[in-house]
């Protein structure tokens, strides 16, 4: 079985996203202090204990950190996971309950998590699931990509 295991590519390269963001250091790995950092940021507290916990509970070669393939391995899917189901409340968070996503429901998405596209990342993002061109992409284009494997 790959690293990718059952998730979708969209999936995969989502959680490489998150992955970054807690592999502070670019080291290819996430330490300890790491995920302390990144759980800091976003005002949670934990000890040191808890946090040997969390990286215990992904780290498979015991090695104190936690690898790419151990972090997506957390994110396995279940056999009896409704994935069109989990599509659609991704799509709503996405879309704030639009029909559509365009420029200003992306943005305010992404500021949500203090990240904020430039006009050209924002353009590209959005042409990833744009059929027809016009700025935006529907929830049928998200589904589309969110379920491809």
């Amino acid at each position: 079985m790959s690293a990718m295991g059952n998730l979708t590519e969209f999936e995969c390269q989502e959680l490489k996203e998150a992955f970054a963001l807690f592999d502070k250091d670019k080291g290819g790995t996430i330490e300890p202090s790491e995920f302390q950092e990144v759980l800091a940021s976003l005002g949670c507290t934990a000890t040191t204990e808890e946090i040997a916990e969390l990286v215990g509970i992904a780290d498979a070669g015991a090695a104190g950190r936690v690898t790419f393939p151990d972090f997506l391995s957390q994110f396995q899917h279940i056999d009896n996971e409704d994935l069109d189901n989990e599509a659609f409340e991704a799509w709503k968070l996405l879309s704030g309950g639009a029909d559509e996503i365009g420029a200003k429901q992306l943005q305010d998405f992404m500021s949500r998590f203090d990240l904020k596209l430039s006009p050209e990342e924002t353009k590209a993002t959005l042409s990833f699931g744009d059929k027809d061109g016009d700025g935006k992409f529907g929830k049928d284009d998200f589904t589309g990509i969110y379920l491809e494997k």
